[in-house]
């Protein structure tokens, strides 16, 4: 996803890839590609969710090889994007042996796409985005990467804000540029692993990340605790 910055703002990252450049360029960003692109302009075409079947604030671990992050994710501001992520992926096992794909040095970590061999994994449905639920794209905080040209595009890929980019916020209901991006987790333990992460040198890999870590940075597992 390329997160698009506004006029003032500092923040620019392309942060869910389709690992195909249409470009036509041959060696610029890997365009998204969306899931289920219907109604681009107007609300969501999905239905709200039903009962949620995760609690209201479950707390997560992401094991990586540079230690672990502990996140608290809000279920009661995103029911959909927390019930999306724990039962489609977390608990499928989806991102056991991925990577942080794109790194934005001192800005945001993307990951939740390729598998340790650099293959994009295909990810389940497309879901509602949640954005204007009110919270923030503070640092420290956890959101989920969709494509810029469809608000409601997020399926499995998630990126870790280092900073407050407060450009990627919730605006209005006008366009997918001013929708925003959906926050949904808190770190509580591990902002120096992420600090880490976000401070890695980095390398253009074609077709995966323009800014992908040279030394894999791998998520082992996310587990429920």
């Amino acid at each position: 996803v390329s997160l698009k910055k506004r006029d003032g703002d500092d923040a620019t990252a392309n942060i869910e890839s389709s690992g195909n450049d249409n470009s036509g360029s041959g060696g610029g960003e890997a365009q998204p590609t969306v899931a289920n692109p219907v109604n681009l302009s107007g609300d969501s075409p999905f239905s709200p969710a039903a009962a949620p079947r995760v609690p209201n604030n479950p707390k997560v671990v992401f094991k990586t090889s540079v230690g672990d992050i502990h996140v608290t994710l809000n279920g009661e501001k995103s029911p959909i994007t927390v019930d999306n992520f724990i039962e489609n992926y977390v608990k499928r096992g989806f991102y056991n042996d991925t990577i942080f794909h794109y790194v934005q040095k001192d800005a945001m970590v993307v990951g939740g796409g390729y598998g340790v061999d650099n293959q994009l994994k295909e990810p389940r449905a497309a879901i509602q985005s949640e954005a204007d639920n009110g919270l923030s794209n503070k640092q420290g905080t956890l959101a989920m990467a969709r494509a810029p040209d469809y608000q409601h595009g997020a399926t499995s890929q998630f990126f870790f804000n280092l900073k407050d980019n407060m450009q990627f916020d919730h605006q209005s209901r006008e366009s997918a540029q001013t929708y925003g991006y959906c926050v949904f987790g808190t770190v509580t333990q591990g902002m120096d692993v992420l600090t880490k992460i976000g401070g890695v040198a980095t390398k253009d890999q074609p077709e995966v990340s323009p800014a992908m870590p040279v030394e894999p940075v791998v998520i082992h597992s996310i587990d429920v605790l």
